[in-house]
């Protein structure tokens, strides 16, 4: 087994943050709707390379807290 790393690079209002482990990536994953209103997201391109793997796409949110918007490729 390998560690495990997720880095999200942030958006105008979730700031970039980087998690260990599996149970950090899960606490990533589940703060997401807590957080905000999922209005798409979509993924483009998987690129990978041995055991890294880099996803690119789209996501369009609206924040739960202040009701802002926001929009990451």
């Amino acid at each position: 087994m390998y560690p495990k790393t997720w880095i999200y690079h942030g958006t105008q209002v979730i700031p970039k943050a980087i998690f260990e482990g599996t149970e950090g990536v899960r606490t990533f994953i589940n703060n997401i709707p807590t957080q905000t209103e999922i209005i798409s997201f979509e993924l483009q391109q998987f690129i990978c390379d041995g055991k890294m793997v880099v996803v690119l796409g789209l996501e369009h949110q609206k924040a739960k807290r202040s009701g802002k918007e926001l929009k990451a490729k």
